[in-house]
């Protein structure tokens, strides 16, 4: 969650709400880091 919180383009708000939805950290990474559905 501080990684996301410390992108300045992500709102603290809007990582939370990421992170809810995206609890494990790999998952959130496999879609973050995919160029397809970013």
């Amino acid at each position: 969650l501080r990684a996301l919180t410390a992108i300045p383009k992500v709102q603290p708000r809007f990582a939370v709400a990421i992170w809810k939805k995206y609890p494990t950290m790999r998952c959130l990474l496999n879609v973050y880091m995919d160029p397809c559905r970013s």
